[in-house]
C-alpha cells in the first residue's frame, strides 16, 4: 500500500529565494554529514589499526583527538605498520589524506564562518564571510558561490567520503 506523500508534508512549490535557501541548507547539511563521516571513519580505522583484539580499547584516546590529529595519527600508523610490506596502501593513504586534509581547512572557515542569501535575483546568491575576531587583519574576503558552486562544493566532499570507503575496501586489514 503506497501512501500520499502529500498527506503527511505540506508541499508547496517554492518560489526562487526559497528555493535558493532549501538547497543552500540541503547542501550545507550534506556537507558537515560528510565531514563527520570521514572523521568518524577515520577515527574506527585507527583503532581497527591499533587494538587487534579489542578495538574499542582505542575509543577514549580518539575521542580526544581533533580531526587534524586523527589524520596525522592515521598517517602515522598506516606509515609505520605497512611501510615494508604495502608500499602502494602507504601511497594511496598518504594522497587520500593530503586530500580530506585540505577540506578540513575549508571546514573550519564554513563552520566558523558567516553565511547569508543576497536578497536580490543575482548569478551567486549564496555570501560567506570568514570570521576573523583580529580586527587588525580584518580583511574582506567575502565569497560569492551560485547554487551549482556551492553544490559542487558539497558533493567534492561526498566523493572525499566515498574515496575513503573505496581506500579500505581495497586494502582490508
Amino acid at each position: 500500500m503506497q501512501m500520499d506523500i502529500t498527506k503527511l508534508y505540506d508541499v508547496k512549490q517554492l518560489g526562487y529565494f526559497e528555493n535558493i535557501e532549501y538547497e543552500f541548507s540541503k547542501n550545507f547539511v550534506k556537507y558537515i554529514k560528510n565531514y563527520n563521516q570521514i572523521d568518524q571513519n577515520i577515527g574506527i580505522t585507527i583503532a581497527l589499526l591499533v587494538s587487534s583484539n579489542d578495538h574499542t580499547l582505542a575509543f577514549p584516546m580518539i575521542s580526544k583527538l581533533t580531526t587534524h590529529n586523527k589524520m596525522c595519527v592515521l598517517k602515522e600508523i598506516v606509515r609505520k605498520k605497512f611501510y615494508n610490506s604495502n608500499p602502494n596502501m602507504v601511497r594511496d593513504y598518504d594522497e587520500w589524506l593530503d586530500k580530506a586534509s585540505k577540506s578540513k581547512t575549508e571546514r573550519n572557515q564554513y563552520i566558523h564562518g558567516y553565511w547569508q542569501l543576497a536578497g536580490c535575483l543575482t548569478e551567486k546568491p549564496i555570501i560567506f564571510s570568514p570570521i576573523n575576531w583580529d580586527i587588525g587583519k580584518i580583511n574582506c574576503k567575502n565569497q560569492n558561490f551560485s547554487l551549482e558552486e556551492f553544490t559542487s562544493i558539497a558533493d567534492e566532499l561526498e566523493n572525499i567520503s566515498l574515496e575513503f570507503g573505496d581506500l579500505r575496501r581495497r586494502y582490508p586489514f
